[in-house]
């Protein structure tokens, strides 16, 4: 391939630049592979579908019910969700990431909690299954559910002091 560009080189521009390139043989190899690496992260961005995460969580420690819903009020609230807790056992939350918009449930109660799909817009394909959706959710929905599980530890360990 590296003879072919010279050839190309000393054809159409005379045989100076081919006899410049030459030197350089190793020149052409890196500007493809820089290619190959800056395109990736924009290949990616534009994500496959995934399935949709719906975690559901134990908690291991002795809370109340109220205290499980302050912990991912609190938690929902910090990341950007906005959060609607009127109903006892259930919180639900919406997220907005410009023209990207997901609706979630949270049932909880003093033993467990889980984080379930709702709605969203700009996150299914037309095309795609039932139960596939952008990861940019799931990413969402892990950080939430991370967030609150490490909120839910502290919570613990200070009850336990």
């Amino acid at each position: 391939m590296v003879r072919d560009v010279l050839a190309y080189l000393a054809l159409s521009h005379g045989k100076g630049i081919a006899t410049q390139w030459r030197g350089a043989a190793w020149l052409l190899p890196a500007l493809l592979l820089t290619a190959m690496l800056l395109t990736t992260p924009l290949l990616s961005a534009c994500s496959s579908p995934e399935r949709i995460y719906h975690p559901t969580t134990m908690i291991e420690h002795k809370l109340s019910r109220a205290e499980v819903r302050d912990v991912i009020v609190r938690c929902a609230t910090a990341q950007g969700w906005w959060v609607d807790d009127r109903m006892p056992g259930l919180i639900k939350a919406v997220y907005r990431d410009g023209e990207q918009r997901a609706e979630i449930a949270i049932p909880y109660n003093a033993v467990r909690y889980s984080i379930r799909y709702l709605n969203s817009t700009n996150l299914r394909d037309d095309d795609s299954a039932f139960d596939e959706i952008n990861e940019s959710y799931n990413d969402w929905v892990r950080e939430l559910d991370d967030a609150i599980h490490k909120a839910l530890e502290e919570l613990n360990a200070k009850l336990l002091e």
